[in-house]
């Protein structure tokens, strides 16, 4: 059987689509600017961190001035001013005429991870960490858990959705082939796809190919085991560290959990198997080692520089007393003639909080929540760097 695979395009920065505040493309239906697909549990809080870091700074190099990034339905936007971009815990189906993008006036990416530590990741975050679940309940989640989660949430089109077809009654060499051709067609649809357990190289990748500079990849980690994560509830959790036992394990490594991730975890080998290519038949294996190296250095300094000063939202060792307030945000989607003023619903939980700043001045520490935390001050050491 032929093996799902891409080259990832070149694409200079003076060709990546920037649309301002309520710009429209007038007579076009399809959807214009940034789109990141926000999977669960696959470093998507960084992610969105460089998805808003390339919208903020892609504008900046348009000469408009940026300060303060607020939430409008599913774009992220500072006013007018700042390239659309737009994210959340959407299936990709689900954002209007996406299907039908043009690719000249989109850029479209995401990351997915390792089926089985996702899942792992998702359940300790979500289910023990919030929800206040018994660890002892991972394997019963799992047994109910959907098949090729990632997989599904990546298709533009819910009729193609893999869930649709009857497996039971397909042999496994034409699931097999059903399974290639689609996963295929998602490498295709997509300007990018990354890994989450090669995110710096993966970031390192997008950077070269899109024309980025390295300031567009800075963050700070604000999820970390053992630290407080703000929750959707109105308050601040601590993040519960995995720990799967070997009796877990044995599920973990069985047929009935195999079967419900294979898809996913063919999915991971293709986009495994297009990075290797792409680094070495488009970039170029030893000008990427030396960027790779480069970043990585770049990274740890501006991390350790910035710490001290950056402020997460459940950060209690800074002794800032927030006050946060909770904001219901589950409009459903009306698909209007204007696209760009589309209401966006979410089936998830999905809510908006919002942190009062007047104590902060200008600009918040974050763009929202945990996304972005310390943003300014690693844009001020990357000025500086790069000066």
């Amino acid at each position: 059987l032929l093996e799902p695979n891409r080259l990832f395009p070149k694409r200079h920065q003076s060709t990546l689509p920037c649309y301002m505040g309520d710009q429209l493309i007038q007579g076009d239906m399809r959807p214009a600017g940034l789109y990141f697909i926000k999977i669960h549990k696959c470093a998507s809080t960084t992610s969105a961190t460089i998805a808003t870091n390339i919208a903020r700074r892609h504008a900046l190099k348009r000469n408009e001035s940026i300060c303060r990034v607020t939430k409008n339905g599913f774009f992220f936007k500072n006013d007018r001013n700042a390239c659309k971009v737009a994210f959340a815990h959407n299936h990709a189906s689900e954002i209007p005429y996406l299907k039908k993008r043009s690719k000249s006036k989109t850029l479209l990416w995401t990351f997915i991870r390792d089926p089985t530590s996702r899942f792992i990741s998702w359940f300790y975050h979500v289910e023990v960490s919030r929800e206040g679940k018994s660890e002892r309940e991972l394997v019963s989640q799992a047994k109910i858990a959907r098949s090729d989660f990632m997989y599904e949430f990546t298709q533009l089109d819910r009729r193609t959705r893999i869930r649709h077809y009857d497996r039971e009654s397909l042999n496994m060499s034409h699931r097999l082939n059903v399974t290639n051709e689609m996963i295929q067609a998602v490498l295709d649809q997509y300007d990018f796809i990354g890994l989450t357990e090669r995110f710096h190289e993966s970031s390192v990748v997008m950077k070269i190919l899109w024309g980025l500079d390295f300031g567009n990849l800075l963050y700070m980690n604000s999820k970390r085991s053992g630290s407080e994560s703000d929750s959707f509830d109105n308050k601040c959790v601590k993040l519960r560290k995995s720990n799967v036992s070997s009796t877990e394990q044995l599920y973990f490594q069985s047929s009935h959990w195999k079967s419900k991730v294979k898809g996913d975890e063919m999915f991971h080998a293709a986009v495994n198997r297009s990075l290797d290519l792409t680094i070495n038949r488009v970039i170029g294996k030893k000008f990427f080692d030396v960027q790779l190296s480069a970043y990585e250095n770049l990274l740890k300094r501006a991390q350790d520089h910035c710490m001290p000063s950056t402020i997460f939202p459940c950060d209690k060792s800074k002794n800032i007393t927030r006050r946060l307030r909770r904001i219901d945000h589950r409009p459903s989607f009306k698909k209007v003639a204007n696209h760009h003023k589309f209401d966006v619903g979410t089936n998830s939980t999905e809510e908006k909080i919002q942190m009062d700043t007047d104590m902060y001045g200008p600009c918040k520490p974050c763009y929202l929540r945990d996304i972005g935390c310390g943003f300014k001050c690693l844009d001020d050491f990357y000025a500086r760097e790069s000066f």
